[in-house]
């Protein structure tokens, strides 16, 4: 791909290429997944059932930052949302507590993504945008992996309040 034609197409908006990149990696005809962080709109209440599953800021374990991920609601209490967080890290398969989703276009989402066991709680703002939904097997697997592993919705709501 040429000067001006990396010029065009970076200016079209488009951003599927079947062609090659400017450095020569294969790019294939993936069109964006994740939400555009520049203009985020606040995700209505209503629509945050349990299942959803969302793009949110949730934050490092350690508490040194913050990254998007794709989460799945459980529970909404005020301005707190009771969320799954996800991730694609090839880490997840060597722990017990994630529950790798199998219906992908459902829930929105294109690689193969482990949802934590462990709920964790974010305010309302830090949710981006919703991208689907979890499939009946996805819904009833992840919330039986949250039954048996972690304490229930309510104790990680009452815990986050005090």
């Amino acid at each position: 791909m040429g000067r001006q034609q990396w010029h065009k197409y970076a200016n079209s908006g488009d951003y599927r290429q079947n062609d090659r990149d400017r450095k020569g990696a294969r790019t294939g005809s993936v069109a964006r997944t994740t939400p555009n962080w520049a203009s985020v709109e606040p995700v209505p209440r209503n629509r945050l059932v349990p299942g959803t599953v969302v793009w949110a800021h949730i934050d490092f374990v350690d508490g040194t930052g913050e990254k998007p991920r794709p989460a799945v609601v459980i529970d909404v209490r005020g301005s707190d949302v009771i969320v799954l967080p996800g991730t694609t890290s090839e880490r997840r398969h060597a722990s017990a507590d994630h529950v790798e989703l199998r219906d992908l276009d459902r829930a929105g989402l294109v690689r193969s993504t482990g949802i934590c066991a462990r709920p964790r709680v974010v305010g309302r703002i830090d949710l981006t945008c919703i991208c689907g939904s979890l499939g009946e097997e996805d819904h009833r697997r992840v919330l039986d992996a949250v039954s048996t592993s972690t304490p229930s919705a309510r104790e990680v709501s009452e815990r986050a309040a005090v």
